[in-house]
């Protein structure tokens, strides 16, 4: 049995190091300069078990996957998910071609007891865990997330993703302030149909972007107009845009690169400055469990 599931293992790293090759690496790379280091995005596959160089600080979540730390960095959290599907050469291929800084990034692919395990950054805070009507963020904090998340998701659209099942839980907030879509395994092969970019629809291929904005500005809407507390006119028309994003696709096409001049978008600022805003919200969300485990 063993013999069989190394074959197994060992196929598919064959045929990933060729999809690698092939969708990465320039035709004339040498393996000099592949050793050398010059090339950092190929994945990183390995034929043993992942727990001998991954240690388990968490039970397994309800996505199956496990919190994990790198055995001797213990200041490295990694989600590690376990893939038992039968597409896993269509996985493997999909995993091979995403790198973006605004995707969770893949550090370790691991082929083993004939599944795959994948380890892959741990940005701490989901969005979806925030409650919007206790924590009010600012106009520019909305735009720094929805901004991020727009360059994530038009990345992934061009390397032909679909984003149509892209949620708040897949958005993710780090303790340095960096934001991050977290695919799972049927969302890194979920294929878009269309084919040209110029036809995908800003609200109706991205719909994560009105769900943020609604999600985040509608418990203060009551105050458009407030001082000091209500939404400028700028924001006042982008949530608007996304709430009736619907009906004017019908009329009109707004691309993603569209919505991302527009004006509310423009007061986005470096991601790094989130960082106090989730480490608050963090420690603000450890005391209530506290309180309510008590």
């Amino acid at each position: 049995m063993t013999n069989i599931i190394n074959k197994a293992s060992a196929m598919i790293y064959s045929r990933l190091t060729d999809l690698c090759l092939d969708s990465i690496l320039p035709s004339r790379a040498s393996s000099a300069s592949i050793l050398g280091g010059r090339y950092t995005n190929l994945l990183r596959v390995w034929l043993s078990d992942p727990w001998k160089d991954y240690e388990a600080i968490m039970p397994t979540t309800d996505e199956g996957s496990i919190l994990a730390c790198r055995n001797g960095t213990y200041f490295l959290k990694v989600n590690i998910g376990v893939y038992e599907g039968k597409n896993t050469e269509l996985l493997l291929r999909a995993l091979s071609k995403i790198q973006h800084p605004s995707i969770s990034k893949i550090f370790d692919v691991y082929c083993y007891d004939s599944k795959v395990f994948v380890a892959s950054e741990y940005p701490e805070l989901p969005l979806v865990d925030l409650d919007f009507h206790i924590f009010h963020f600012d106009e520019w904090e909305i735009a720094t997330i929805i901004k991020e998340v727009l360059r994530g998701s038009e990345y992934l659209l061009r390397q032909g993703v679909s984003c149509k099942d892209i949620s708040m839980s897949n958005i993710r907030l780090s303790i340095n302030g960096d934001i991050k879509i977290a695919l799972n395994f049927n969302q890194y092969v979920y294929q878009r149909k269309e084919k040209n970019l110029n036809l995908l629809h800003a609200f109706l291929d991205l719909p994560i972007l009105a769900e943020i904005a609604e999600d985040m500005m509608l418990p203060r809407y009551h105050m458009v107009g407030a001082i000091n507390n209500g939404w400028s006119l700028e924001a006042f028309q982008f949530l608007s845009h996304c709430i009736s994003g619907t009906v004017e696709s019908m009329l009109k096409v707004i691309t993603a690169y569209e919505m991302s001049k527009h004006p509310f978008l423009q007061q986005a600022k470096s991601p790094s400055k989130l960082a106090p805003r989730v480490r608050f919200a963090m420690e603000v969300l450890r005391l209530k469990a506290i309180i309510i485990n008590e």
